[in-house]
């Protein structure tokens, strides 16, 4: 029992920035809590904040440091899910109804065994990254590797064809930003050139094939936020009375309108919540996070951290979303776990 305590105020001490960062949200939610307009119910929503979010990014750290599991066999499993959610996704496709729980397509988009087009593709996009991801490591076998390809052409099928835009836009903004590292750093060999075109002309050819592709996708080109636009905009007066901190955590159909389930954006969603004082806070986490990915080497997290950010600015929450703060959180621990391996290469060097 000593030992595990002893460890866990090791953990506590090599990772007390993030962890600070973390707190300092924590003390932004309160102060809002206090003096915004929904005390009990803001109260409630920071404590969730801490034991779902901040205690399992410790907790993950802990086990992995114990060697429970290794960022491999998270990988591993972040890419069976998706696979069985887009082989569910591929009947749903092909019979109108998902197999695991009888859902029907909605409003023309793939939803899988979830109830909304917009998560599943989500979800599907954070495979469909992965797996890409994957094919272009040099330790797969070729075995694996066409497995891969396999694995990533159905989970970007179920990605296009959920409908679902900001999903779209994350895969896009992951791969551009991937691709242009991978091209700098002459990183990309003959065979991968012929699989990017081979993706691209399919993709291409797909949409072309697809009216309701491409009444989305020139959507997406036009500017079209589906009256999200004029939401944000009627948001900044009341942002503007609670400048410095807000008016409490989920407080949108208090404040603003109950005719919208929330506002779509992740950073006026803070402002309105927390104030610019709790958007500064904010800022200031995804700084370290962005800081620590630096050090690390590991640019294919950022350029994962930034599309997700760019998926933020029309549906999503950083404050209370279970699905995006979980993600966020396993992103954290890929990202920070890296720091076992330099204390132990700087122990050997002792």
């Amino acid at each position: 029992a000593f030992k595990n305590i002893e460890t866990v105020t090791s953990l506590l001490k090599q990772y007390k920035d993030i962890l600070l960062a973390f707190m300092l949200i924590v003390f932004s939610m309160i102060l809002s809590s206090v003096l915004g307009v929904n005390l009990a119910d803001s109260l409630s929503q920071t404590m969730k904040f801490i034991y779902r979010y901040i205690f399992l990014f410790i907790v993950l750290l802990y086990f992995f440091k114990m060697s429970f599991f290794t960022r491999k066999f998270v990988i591993t499993m972040i890419v069976v899910t998706c696979t069985i959610y887009a082989m569910d996704g591929l009947y749903q496709y092909f019979t109108g109804y998902d197999m695991l729980k009888n859902i029907p397509i909605m409003y023309g988009g793939l939803t899988g065994p979830l109830f909304n087009r917009n998560i599943f593709g989500f979800i599907m996009a954070i495979g469909a990254i992965v797996s890409f991801a994957l094919l272009f490591s040099n330790q797969q076998s070729k075995l694996l590797k066409l497995l891969l390809i396999g694995i990533f052409l159905l989970i970007l099928f179920n990605l296009i064809f959920s409908l679902a835009r900001a999903p779209w836009v994350f895969f896009m903004v992951y791969a551009l930003c991937f691709l242009v590292y991978m091209l700098k750093q002459s990183l990309l060999s003959k065979q991968h050139l012929y699989l990017i075109f081979a993706v691209i002309s399919l993709a291409i050819l797909v949409f072309l094939s697809n009216d309701e592709l491409m009444v989305r996708f020139n959507q997406l080109i036009e500017g079209h936020t589906s009256k999200r636009f004029d939401l944000w905009m009627d948001t900044v007066p009341f942002i503007l009375q609670h400048l410095w901190f807000g008016y409490g955590i989920d407080t949108f159909t208090i404040v603003v309108t109950d005719k919208f389930s929330g506002l779509h954006n992740a950073f006026i969603e803070i402002a309105l919540f927390l104030g610019l004082v709790g958007l500064l806070v904010y800022f200031n986490f995804l700084r370290v996070i962005f800081m620590e990915i630096y050090k690390i080497n590991q640019y294919s997290y950022g350029f994962f951290l930034l599309g997700f950010l760019v998926l933020l600015q029309f549906d999503g929450s950083l404050v209370y979303s279970k699905l995006n703060l979980s993600v966020l959180v396993i992103l954290m621990f890929l990202i920070y776990s890296h720091r076992f391996e330099k204390v132990k290469v700087d122990d050997e060097n002792c």
